[in-house]
């Protein structure tokens, strides 16, 4: 008899185990599920931040274009005015080609600020693209 008693404890220890472990599999189941979800999540996240990168390269390669564009009708510009101020020498002498030359190099100090700012902006862009690159890089 006790042969038979200490079987049937054995036994339900095993079963109590058992069941201890099949909970702890469960659980780690739920885990599992929520890790890969969590990757998943990551993965999703990854793919748009490339996204974005190449939207903002493209953005980056396009103002450069522009800039270089507006650059040179910026010193096509500036000739034509440096050609315009000397004709306007010779004709200094009239009051009304004096205001235009005036004007003309007002319109001159507009155009180099405006050449330095969108070097600013391109300049920007540029250095956001490359932290936003070196920022999806590393993660």
């Amino acid at each position: 008899k006790d042969f038979i008693y200490e079987m049937k404890e054995s036994i339900s220890t095993i079963s109590q185990d058992n069941n201890l472990n099949m909970n702890n599999i469960e659980s780690l189941r739920l885990e599992m599920s929520n890790e890969l979800k969590i990757i998943d999540g990551i993965r999703q996240s990854i793919q748009l931040n490339e996204q974005n990168i190449k939207q903002n390269t493209e953005l980056v390669i396009e103002t450069k274009d522009m800039y270089n564009n507006i650059k040179d009708d910026v010193k096509d510009i500036f000739s034509k005015i440096n050609s315009l101020n000397e004709s306007n020498e010779i004709l200094s002498k009239d009051e009304s080609v004096e205001v235009d030359r005036m004007l003309l190099l007002e319109n001159q100090d507009k155009l180099y600020k405006q050449v330095d700012e969108l070097e600013k902006l391109v300049s920007s862009n540029s250095e956001n693209i490359n932290a936003v690159s070196h920022s999806s890089e590393s993660s």
